[in-house]
């Protein structure tokens, strides 16, 4: 997406990638040799001289009659579609905070010396961490499904360019999931291993084939993991009231998710009808045909002929273009949505909560960073025991030594946790005579003195600052 300043006159004119020019750049010289032919017949040599009355002023009504009505139609898709993309952002980032939040683990016995409170603790951040890596991991499908939605399940095949970007996302997603589950998801892809080869525009470019028959999708298959994740937080203690009080907070959550993917397949696979887009387009052609001969006369010579027919030609030709341009908005071009910018900043948000939560959860995972030729991608999440399998997958990615620190230092110390009256037993509604400040008053005060010293001490994305030593997550 090309990100400009709408408040200015000028910045919008300064910008010539993204535009309509390129597009319509050819049709317009070829529009300005018809005209220039068109006033040499009827100056020169008389003919072509016809007068068709109010006929043509009607025809004109209703060319621009369905250009702006697809004109509309297809600014209301994009608008559709950055609903959907909001819905994703919102109902993942609810999810992931309701798991992170709501689920216990030992912290009801802590402090009870209870022989269960190992196995709970360890049970909360195994759904932790799980309900992290199916989130991001939809995210991840969610993407790589609009990148072949079209060319690979419409018209059976992709391009060697999309297929790297896939073997880049397939990479990402090895380091989120086990062997067997990556197994499902890649065999769901149904996209045929062996290449071929194809002459475009004088070069040689490959090809990969893929199956257009009607199958279930990588991303149903991600909700499904996240429903039963759910659905074993409700089993996996009773003394967690999960189903009680998140279970349906939950399920209408990753119903959005489910709703969202559908959504994004549909429109990138639903097309504006043909004969509409047929009828449309002659009726174009014609007009910007007959125009220089019935539209305008040469009483203002050949300049202001030309002129006048470039002026109308451009407005109708641009209309056009900008209707194909915004009406899939999930691709790689320029103005569409930055999905890969939404993905990272989602993941990120996950990992500063587990990392201002001190959540157990955070030490299952590590930052990769990506080559150069995975698109608008710094560096992703991926799961400790999977980044050999990442690096394998992915020559020229590497570990990435990021350390982002957090208001760890107002949290409660081993020592106040110890006390009688420390911010967990507090949590658990238990009376005590003297409280702490809460937790999210701690909260504010950290990010407050990390946003007065400039940003967050060690985060790579707030240069300047000094990283802290690292901060082992406690249980």
């Amino acid at each position: 997406m090309i990100v400009y300043s709408a408040n200015s006159w000028l910045s919008p004119l300064t910008h010539l990638r993204g535009t309509v020019l390129p597009d319509v750049a050819i049709p317009l010289c070829l529009v300005l040799v018809w005209t220039s032919v068109v006033y040499t017949m009827q100056e020169d040599y008389g003919l072509w001289l016809i007068d068709v009355g109010p006929t043509f002023h009607i025809y004109a009504g209703f060319t621009s009659f369905f250009l702006i009505f697809r004109t509309n139609q297809s600014n209301h898709r994009y608008w559709v579609s950055n609903d959907c993309l909001k819905e994703v952002q919102v109902s993942v980032r609810e999810l992931h905070r309701q798991f992170i939040c709501y689920i216990k683990g030992g912290v009801m016995l802590r402090g009870e010396k209870d022989s269960r409170e190992e196995e709970w603790e360890h049970l909360g951040k195994t759904a932790k961490t799980d309900a992290t890596r199916y989130l991001v991991a939809y995210l991840i499908v969610f993407k790589m499904h609009a990148r072949m939605a079209f060319e690979g399940y419409m018209l059976g095949e992709i391009d060697e360019n999309v297929m790297l970007q896939l073997n880049f996302d397939r990479a990402r997603l090895r380091g989120l999931l086990s062997r067997e589950e990556f197994a499902v998801i890649d065999m769901m892809m149904r996209i045929d291993p062996t290449p071929f080869c194809r002459l475009v525009k004088g070069r040689t470019r490959w090809f990969w084939s893929v199956s257009t028959e009607s199958a279930c999708r990588g991303g149903h298959i991600i909700i499904f993991f996240l429903r039963c994740l759910a659905c074993s937080c409700c089993h996996a203690r009773e003394e967690w009231g999960w189903m009680e009080r998140c279970l349906n907070l939950s399920d209408v959550m990753i119903g959005h998710l489910m709703r969202a993917f559908e959504a994004m397949d549909q429109n990138i696979t639903t097309p504006l009808p043909l004969p509409y887009c047929h009828l449309m387009k002659v009726m174009m052609f014609v007009f910007i045909i007959l125009y220089p001969v019935v539209g305008i006369g040469n009483e203002d010579g050949r300049f202001m002929k030309s002129l006048v027919t470039l002026a109308i030609s451009s407005a109708m030709l641009g209309l056009e273009s900008i209707s194909m341009e915004i009406e899939h908005p999930f691709g790689d071009e320029a103005n569409d949505f930055d999905t890969m910018r939404i993905i990272a900043a989602v993941e990120g948000s996950m990992w500063d909560i587990m990392i201002c939560r001190n959540d157990p959860a955070q030490a299952s995972f590590d930052w990769i960073q990506p080559p150069e030729e995975y698109n608008k991608c710094g560096q992703f999440l991926c799961l400790r025991e999977q980044v050999q399998d990442v690096l394998d997958m992915m020559p020229g990615g590497r570990k990435h030594d990021m350390t982002l620190a957090s208001p760890l230092a107002v949290l409660p110390t081993q020592e106040e946790k110890k006390e009688g009256n420390d911010f967990w037993k507090d949590t658990e509604g238990r009376s005590t005579k003297q409280k702490k400040p809460s937790l999210v008053s701690r909260f504010a005060r950290g990010m407050t003195g990390a946003i007065a010293k400039g940003g967050k001490p060690g985060d790579p994305r707030f240069p300047g600052t000094t990283p802290p030593p690292t901060v082992a997550a406690t249980a």
